[in-house]
């Protein structure tokens, strides 16, 4: 059963362990390095990932709750709303750690998050976090992505992105979970 599309994650859910495990791969030893240091810290803890452990070829693998079959809609009630707000939080926090250590987040695409049936947010895609991000045209993103991504990715910019793309991305997907429409309204990135 798999819940997320996001190149190179696996995940494999287990009814019997009520666990998850997900195997990602690395696309640079310096995101390895990275994890490595953000588990000296309670980066881990706040998004519901557990026992992260290093393979061969730069991939690693790690636990996490079952997630629920579906993300939260957009929040209706106080609690909901409440629901949100602490996600929302989770996933700055977890940002700005990544952001200190001096790396960018990678795209936020709704797809590298699921919620556990605490209501907590389990980050996923952990293989995306990069120390600068590469001056390229949206052709090698998936689809979807776009929806995510700062213009400052078009090769019409000039500008290179960085980890204010994060900040981008963040406001995107706060949108999206908060409305439940994408801010952007194109069907293709084309559009």
């Amino acid at each position: 059963m798999n819940h997320i599309r996001i190149k190179n994650v696996d995940i494999r859910l287990s009814l019997h362990s009520k666990m998850g495990i997900v195997q990602e791969d690395s696309s640079t030893e310096a995101t390895v390095t990275l994890l490595e240091s953000l588990s000296k810290s309670d980066f881990f803890e706040n998004i519901s990932i557990s026992e992260i452990k290093y393979l061969k070829d730069q991939s690693f693998q790690y636990h996490i709750p079952l997630p629920n079959k579906q993300f939260p809609s957009t929040p209706k009630t106080d609690a909901e709303f409440e629901g949100f707000l602490n996600r929302a939080i989770t996933l700055t926090k977890a940002i700005l750690e990544v952001h200190g250590s001096g790396y960018c987040f990678g795209v936020l695409h709704a797809d590298r998050f699921l919620v556990d049936n605490n209501g907590n947010l389990i980050i996923t895609g952990l293989g995306l976090l990069q120390k600068e991000y590469s001056k390229s045209d949206l052709a090698q993103y998936q689809d979807g992505d776009f929806h995510f991504i700062a213009p400052e990715f078009s090769k019409r910019i000039k500008q290179k992105p960085d980890q204010r793309a994060d900040v981008y991305g963040l406001g995107a997907l706060l949108h999206y979970w908060l409305s439940g429409e994408h801010f952007i309204k194109a069907t293709d990135k084309q559009e």
